[in-house]
């Protein structure tokens, strides 16, 4: 059994072995398929859609061979749950590694089990901390924000879309600006005219999405025009 984040690549891997026990080398007809516990259905390799089995035109994927002589009897496919057409969420896969042809193989087939997302996601959300930094021009009356994504010790480069929310010191909402493009470091920019009273406090609230994963948020306070 595997967990995986939602939108993983998880490799399908196989030891194949020989009617007498030894690893079974030069196969090209070792055969994956993929059903979803969700509803049923199994997954068309021909666009990866999952489908009622009638309605599957390629039910198996073939698994490459590691290596004769470096990795005999070792077969594998990388299953890229990302490029599912029709995911549903926190899903389980069950996937199944078969001989597509004479039965070589003593050791076939071979079941496996994928759970994408679930607990998984809301760990991986835990990772990202969100960051922000602000400053006012009081000619112009424009607040200039830069809103961007930590995970671990580096800047996360590939957020899809940002949204701040500015508050009073009462809690009451000033506005809301969004960016739905950051810059080529994962940057997002954002900008707003709007006077802001002297001696008041603000804060904002910031949400992030991580594709694939969810929407990370994130508070920063306290700000005080003098």
């Amino acid at each position: 059994m595997s967990e995986i984040e939602t939108g993983s690549t998880e490799p399908i891997v196989a030891f194949v072995l020989d009617q007498l026990g030894a690893p079974l080398t030069g196969q090209a007809d070792l055969k994956a398929k993929v059903w979803r516990t969700s509803d049923g259905e199994y997954l068309d390799w021909a666009d990866m859609t999952f489908r009622p089995a009638g309605a599957v035109v390629s039910m198996l994927r073939t698994l490459a061979e590691v290596s004769s002589t470096a990795s005999p009897g070792e077969y594998r496919l990388d299953f890229d749950t990302s490029a599912i057409v029709n995911p549903t969420a926190d899903d389980t896969y069950e996937v199944t590694v078969v001989q597509d042809g004479p039965l070589l193989a003593s050791n076939l087939p071979q079941v496996g089990e994928v759970r994408v997302g679930q607990w998984v996601d809301k760990v991986a959300l835990r990772s990202f901390l969100v960051m922000q930094s602000y400053s006012y021009d009081p000619l112009t009356e424009t607040i200039t924000g830069l809103v961007w994504l930590e995970h671990g010790t580096l800047v996360y480069a590939a957020p899809t879309s940002c949204s701040v929310s500015w508050y009073n010191d009462a809690g009451v909402l000033q506005f809301t600006v969004t960016d739905a493009i950051p810059d080529t470091q994962g940057y997002f920019k954002v900008t707003q005219v709007i006077p802001l009273l002297t001696n008041c406090s603000y804060y904002t609230v910031a949400h992030v999405v991580v594709p694939g994963i969810g929407t990370v948020s994130g508070g920063k306070g306290i700000f005080t025009v003098g």
